[in-house]
């Protein structure tokens, strides 16, 4: 059972990993891409991978739509990913930018750690547990 504590928890643990797991490919204000990477979110990759198939190759202003629209929990983590990566982008651009032309070029979700655990089940056996992780890689690119 998952309560309201658990799930704030495992959000704290997501923003405080997303800050220390953050890659910059442009350190200079001549690049045009932008790559963000989020480890460890507590969601299968075979979930994600339905909504990132939505949002790849669009504009950062409709991926954003699309991810207000759905209903899935694992697109609060896309969108957290998103923003982070466009703020990144603005603070590394001294001049202004227009998000029209700013794309989400490749967004990769890759299977991470898994968590095993036994449950028991009749006549002395064990069931697997295995919850899953994924890392989740984006590129944004300014065209």
């Amino acid at each position: 059972m998952v309560t309201n504590n658990n799930v704030n928890k495992t959000e704290e643990n997501i923003t405080s990993s997303l800050t220390s797991d953050i890659e910059n490919s442009s350190s200079d204000n001549n690049k045009k891409s932008v790559t963000v990477v989020l480890r460890r979110c507590p969601i299968a990759p075979r979930k994600l991978r339905m909504i990132t198939d939505l949002i790849r190759k669009k504009n950062v202003e409709r991926a954003i739509a699309i991810l207000n629209c759905e209903q899935k929990k694992c697109c609060t983590y896309i969108k957290k990913l998103l923003i982070s990566a466009i703020s990144i982008f603005a603070k590394n651009r001294l001049n202004k930018i227009n998000y029209s032309n700013l794309f989400v070029n490749t967004i990769k979700v890759d299977s991470g750690t898994m968590l095993k655990r036994l449950l028991p089940a009749p006549q002395g056996r064990g069931y697997r547990i295995r919850k899953r992780t994924s890392h989740i890689t984006l590129i944004l690119t300014y065209i």
